[in-house]
Protein backbone atom coordinates (compact mmCIF):
# COMPACT_ATOMS: atom_id res chain seq x y z
CA UNK A 1 0.00 0.00 0.00
CA UNK A 2 1.05 3.53 -0.83
CA UNK A 3 0.01 6.69 1.41
CA UNK A 4 0.31 10.19 0.69
CA UNK A 5 0.63 12.91 3.26
CA UNK A 6 -2.02 15.12 4.65
CA UNK A 7 -1.86 12.70 2.28
CA UNK A 8 0.20 9.79 2.61
CA UNK A 9 1.43 7.20 0.46
CA UNK A 10 1.84 3.78 1.15
CA UNK A 11 2.32 0.43 -0.25
CA UNK A 12 0.40 -2.60 1.94
CA UNK A 13 -1.49 -5.74 1.82
CA UNK A 14 -5.74 -5.26 1.16
CA UNK A 15 -6.82 -6.56 4.58
CA UNK A 16 -5.79 -4.26 6.79
CA UNK A 17 -6.89 -1.27 4.23
CA UNK A 18 -10.45 -2.43 3.95
CA UNK A 19 -10.95 -3.63 7.84
CA UNK A 20 -9.67 -0.39 8.65
CA UNK A 21 -10.64 2.26 5.45
CA UNK A 22 -13.11 -0.01 2.94
CA UNK A 23 -12.94 -1.09 -0.34
CA UNK A 24 -12.95 2.58 -1.76
CA UNK A 25 -10.09 4.00 0.13
CA UNK A 26 -7.41 2.30 -2.46
CA UNK A 27 -6.30 1.70 -6.04
CA UNK A 28 -4.78 -1.57 -7.22
CA UNK A 29 -1.81 -0.44 -9.37
CA UNK A 30 -0.36 -2.72 -12.47
CA UNK A 31 2.29 -4.40 -10.04
CA UNK A 32 -0.79 -5.29 -7.48
CA UNK A 33 0.19 -3.15 -4.92
CA UNK A 34 -1.94 -1.04 -3.21
CA UNK A 35 -2.44 3.26 -3.57
CA UNK A 36 -3.50 4.10 -0.65
CA UNK A 37 -4.38 8.04 -0.19
CA UNK A 38 -5.59 9.38 2.89
CA UNK A 39 -5.87 12.60 5.28
CA UNK A 40 -3.88 12.05 8.82
CA UNK A 41 -4.30 13.97 11.68
CA UNK A 42 -0.92 13.45 13.21
CA UNK A 43 2.37 12.37 12.19
CA UNK A 44 2.55 9.92 15.47
CA UNK A 45 -0.54 8.06 14.71
CA UNK A 46 0.35 7.80 10.99
CA UNK A 47 3.67 6.28 12.00
CA UNK A 48 2.85 3.85 14.69
CA UNK A 49 -0.05 2.62 11.89
CA UNK A 50 2.76 2.29 9.29
CA UNK A 51 4.66 0.42 11.96
CA UNK A 52 1.58 -1.76 12.29
CA UNK A 53 2.00 -2.86 8.51
CA UNK A 54 5.58 -4.25 9.33
CA UNK A 55 7.49 -4.83 6.08
CA UNK A 56 4.52 -4.25 4.00
CA UNK A 57 4.58 -0.64 3.72
CA UNK A 58 6.59 1.51 1.43
CA UNK A 59 6.06 5.37 2.38
CA UNK A 60 5.92 7.52 -1.17
CA UNK A 61 5.78 10.83 0.42
CA UNK A 62 5.78 13.04 2.01
CA UNK A 63 9.82 12.72 2.57
CA UNK A 64 9.86 14.06 5.90
CA UNK A 65 7.33 10.60 7.04
CA UNK A 66 9.73 8.66 4.90
CA UNK A 67 12.97 10.52 6.79
CA UNK A 68 10.98 9.94 9.86
CA UNK A 69 10.19 5.97 9.69
CA UNK A 70 13.47 5.89 8.53
CA UNK A 71 14.73 7.07 11.54
CA UNK A 72 12.64 4.81 13.96
CA UNK A 73 13.38 1.82 12.02
CA UNK A 74 17.06 2.39 11.85
CA UNK A 75 17.24 2.47 15.72
CA UNK A 76 15.47 -0.45 16.12
CA UNK A 77 17.79 -2.58 13.89
CA UNK A 78 20.81 -1.02 15.73
CA UNK A 79 19.30 -2.48 19.02
CA UNK A 80 19.32 -6.27 17.10
CA UNK A 81 22.95 -5.77 15.57
CA UNK A 82 25.35 -8.29 16.54
CA UNK A 83 22.67 -10.22 18.61
CA UNK A 84 21.45 -12.85 16.30
CA UNK A 85 22.97 -16.48 17.18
Amino acid sequence: MFFRASNVCVQTKPVQLVGEYGVDSFTEQDDGSLLFEHEYADDEGLLSWMLSCRDKVTVLEPERIREKLYQITSEIAKRYEGKRE
